[in-house]
């Protein structure tokens, strides 16, 4: 599935919209889906005993490389959300990008010392089982310029089934 540059342009005309504009490929996430968590890494979850006494404890403090990716405090943590754990240090976590109805969107980030070790398909794959989102159609997206986000989608198996053009 690649772009169609005369199909952007047509509906770019229709809906308006600046020249910047931001695409991104959408695949579907399955419940089903599985990765294993890197090394001795404990995924926690929202809802959950751990995932509270994770939340009281960012709520004391929270790691300057947490607050440094926009993490500022257990709010900011949108649920239902699973971190990855190795050590004690958030390494990755998964959250509610995008919620209503019948479906909700995956977040992704990965803090930079654990990248590229799997920790993003293992929190995502992890969201992806949250008894919260048991009766939703589920997404993962990312922009068609980011590169290892795709690898997460490959790794995961996702089905890729569409993509998004938004303007600024």
């Amino acid at each position: 599935m690649g772009w169609d540059e005369g199909l952007v342009q047509a509906v770019r005309e229709l809906v308006g919209g600046g020249a910047d504009q931001e695409r991104h490929l959408v695949w579907e996430l399955a419940s089903g889906v599985r990765a294993a968590a890197p090394g001795e890494a404990v995924l926690v979850v929202s809802g959950t005993e751990a995932g509270d006494a994770l939340m009281e404890r960012l709520a004391r403090e929270v790691p300057e490389e947490v607050t440094a990716a926009g993490f500022l405090g257990p709010g900011d943590f949108w649920e239902p959300w699973v971190v990855a754990l190795p050590g004690g240090e958030i390494a990755a976590t998964a959250f509610a990008a995008r919620i209503a109805g019948g479906s909700a969107e995956v977040g992704v980030y990965t803090f930079a010392g654990f990248r590229g070790r799997g920790f993003a398909a293992a929190v995502t794959a992890a969201w992806a089982a949250h008894p919260e989102l048991a009766d939703r159609a589920l997404f993962y997206s990312a922009l068609d310029t980011n590169v290892s986000s795709h690898r997460v989608a490959e790794r995961l198996g996702l089905r890729r089934i569409g993509v998004s053009v938004a303007w600024g």
